[in-house]
């Protein structure tokens, strides 16, 4: 597979609505899982090009499809009168909010299933834009986002297209008493607590995440900035061999990791971090756990582990793209961000030899690789001055190389990506982010190796 770049990137949640906000709460170890749509609701329409009354033919989902899109070539900078062979992969809500206005009138209830069937949200937003390439509707439930992204690389090799927009999408009115129902996987306290001992269930959310892709190859020729790279991708489905169909099957994760890694020029000892399903289930989050400490088992240093669930809630169809976008945002950052409220390891893995580490809040990469082998060598732990800041019928993951992340997320497609050299101008086998000091950059490294 050719190597494909991200080279845009946007999301909102809750009341979040914008990248630049929803990096504040992961820096800053906040939640938002509001479920209130207001937000979402307040939308710029000139400079969208939407007519007031057009907008009210339309769904939230695809307005703010619409929204997302137009944020993707803005921050690019790009023009999408000028790129037409673009295509579109996105999962949406089956749930999602119809239009605004509704009334009694029998017609006007006809337009508004029209505007709210999840079938219209992509080709209408290939039709409002121009372009000419695919436009697919992935509907797998949790990882429908990342199964476009698998999609997407697909069109892109095929020269399908030369730009992909992948993503999902989930805004819908959730019921409150939905976590009061005994039995069912919902948090009743409504807090996400993923691989964590104290774990009552999932808490779900609203939100929205799209990113584009492009051919490196083009991507390196007309100048783009490059967010990461996609180096490999696969897609696997769950065996039989489980409790049941809606369960968690650890032998299924495990071949999907064998499956990504087969493709990849990534080693699993080299990986530096997993962003995880974790959705805060007691069943689920074992198995991800034993699957992931049984795969990388003999890894020399311990393999840290996040899910952005926590501060997030689970925003179905776009769970995956939202960690796949953490993930990036993590290399701009050079940092891995925590798990806010996290204590005491899931009491049905008990696994004293587990290579896996969780960081409660955000820790330099760099500090990272030291604190993971400080942890094996049995010494005590401490903290470099450098730090500056305060799943399932399938598994999906994307792995970063140079500072190698990966993440796993409950459904389909692996992904395997790579960040690019970084601002010291070198390129580490274990690789750290952009330190904007290179004497600091190459002290780190030295003290990683003598440790």
């Amino acid at each position: 597979m050719e190597d494909i770049a991200v080279i845009s990137m946007s999301a909102g949640v809750g009341n979040s609505t914008d990248i630049e906000k929803v990096e504040k709460l992961f820096l800053n170890g906040k939640t938002d899982t509001s479920r209130d749509l207001t937000s979402f609701w307040r939308v710029d329409l000139d400079s969208l090009g939407l007519t007031s009354s057009k907008a009210k033919e339309l769904s939230i989902q695809q307005i703010q499809t619409l929204v997302h899109i137009g944020r993707l070539f803005k921050y690019a900078g790009l023009s999408s009168h000028d790129n037409k062979s673009v295509s579109i992969f996105m999962g949406a809500d089956t749930e999602g909010v119809g239009k605004k206005q509704t009334s009694k009138d029998s017609i006007d209830r006809i337009k508004n299933r029209f505007s709210s069937d999840i079938n219209f949200i992509h080709s209408f937003a290939s039709h409002f834009f121009g372009f000419e390439s695919e436009s697919v509707g992935i509907q797998t439930a949790c990882s429908s986002s990342l199964t476009s992204l698998y999609f997407g690389c697909q069109s892109l090799n095929a020269r399908s297209s030369d730009l992909s927009i992948v993503g999902g999408i989930s805004l819908k009115e959730i019921d409150e008493q939905i976590k009061n129902v005994p039995g069912m996987i919902y948090s009743p306290t409504n807090i996400c607590l993923p691989f964590d001992k104290s774990a009552d269930g999932m808490v779900e959310a609203n939100g929205v995440g799209f990113v584009m892709l492009k051919r490196l190859s083009d991507a390196q020729k007309d100048g783009n900035e490059i967010l990461a790279i996609i180096d490999s991708v696969a897609i696997n489905s769950d065996d039989d061999q489980k409790m049941s169909f809606f369960a968690t099957s650890i032998s299924g994760e495990m071949n999907l990791y064998k499956k990504v890694f087969n493709n990849s020029t990534v080693l699993p000892e080299s990986l530096d971090f997993v962003e995880a399903h974790g959705t805060g289930t007691q069943l689920g989050d074992y198995a991800e756990l034993t699957a992931l400490s049984s795969f990388f088992e003999n890894r020399k240093r311990k393999l840290p582990i996040s899910s952005s669930k926590a501060q997030l809630g689970h925003c179905i169809h776009a769970a995956g793209i939202l960690g796949l976008i953490k993930t990036i945002l993590q290399f701009k950052d050079n940092v891995i961000f925590g798990l806010p409220n996290f204590e005491q390891l899931n009491k049905n893995f008990e696994n004293e030899n587990s290579n896996l580490i969780i960081f409660k809040k955000p820790v330099l990469f760099i500090e990272s690789i030291l604190i993971t082998k400080l942890k094996n060598k049995g010494w005590k732990l401490f903290r470099l001055p450098l730090m500056t800041c305060g799943r399932g019928t399938g598994t999906s993951l994307e792995q970063l190389q140079n500072a190698q992340l990966l993440q796993t997320v409950r459904g389909l497609s692996p992904v395997c990506l790579k960040s690019q050299q970084n601002q010291c101008g070198a390129t580490w086998k274990t690789a750290f982010l952009s330190v904007a000091d290179p004497r600091a950059h190459w002290w780190c490294r030295r003290s990683a190796e003598k440790y």
